[in-house]
């Protein structure tokens, strides 16, 4: 096996992956996801071994570490998942730029699907981007610094009219929608920006604020949050919840996805 991999670099592989997923298995198995997750991730490796190629050393956290970053666009199926696109770097490249290119040109997307992200693809003209050239829905929260995030709490607030977390869990959590929030969020080119709703989440315990952003502007509160949550449970750690909750999860989705 070693030597076979040998014959090979980092790209090729990831290549070779890539095109067998998205150009056979996929078709094949006669899947098409419609909710994708984006999500980068760190691969440590022996900080004083020098001979990983490529690799790069970065301090997170007062940390320093030595290794890479894939960044990795999985797909949605019914009560598991499928890593529809890979892509290979070091630590020091930022999230985003490392899977630009990924999000403009994947075959993946499909017109009205739904991409799940973190804070680290914050970024306006990406957003545009997808909405408008792809035709794909980005949901994603918002940093505390930013003014969109400060006026939805604000805007939400004032409003006071709050609303039960759909998530159990949460009894402690109230929900909001605030409509009308993209010229707080601008790009370069405001003219270009698309419209942006928000659901800000209220923890009652603590007092805290969360925003989370979707360029869907149909969806209710409780509807950005349930699919925002999707991120946490799909697919890697789903199979922890019971069938019976699985199986309602399946179900809103497919009730809620246009």
């Amino acid at each position: 096996m070693r030597k076979l991999v040998k014959k090979y670099n980092s790209e090729e592989l990831v290549s070779f992956y890539n095109h067998y997923v998205q150009g056979y298995a996929l078709k094949n198995l006669g899947v098409q996801p419609c909710i994708h997750i984006l999500d980068c991730t760190k691969i440590p490796v022996n900080l004083s071994n020098t001979n990983y190629e490529n690799s790069s050393v970065v301090t997170i956290d007062g940390e320093t570490m030595r290794g890479y970053k894939p960044g990795v666009l999985r797909g949605i199926t019914d009560d598991s998942g499928v890593a529809e696109e890979i892509i290979f770097g070091t630590l020091k490249t930022h999230d985003m730029e490392l899977c630009r290119e990924m999000l403009k040109n994947t075959p993946c997307f499909h017109e009205n699907d739904i991409l799940i992200n973190d804070r680290g693809f914050l970024s306006r003209e990406m957003t545009n981007y997808l909405k408008t050239e792809r035709k794909v829905d980005t949901y994603i929260p918002a940093r505390e610094n930013m003014d969109i995030f400060k006026d939805a709490v604000s805007l939400a607030v004032s409003s006071g009219k709050w609303q039960k977390h759909p998530n159990k869990k949460r009894k402690d959590q109230e929900i909001q929608l605030v409509k009308s929030l993209g010229p707080l969020w601008a790009s370069d080119t405001p003219e270009k920006d698309v419209p942006v709703n928000a659901c800000v989440v209220h923890d009652k315990k603590t007092d805290k604020f969360f925003v989370f952003m979707t360029t869907d502007t149909t969806k209710t509160a409780r509807q950005i949050i349930q699919i925002y949550e999707f991120i946490w449970t799909a697919p890697r750690n789903r199979r922890r919840l019971p069938p019976d909750e699985r199986f309602l999860e399946i179900k809103w989705f497919q009730k809620y996805k246009i």
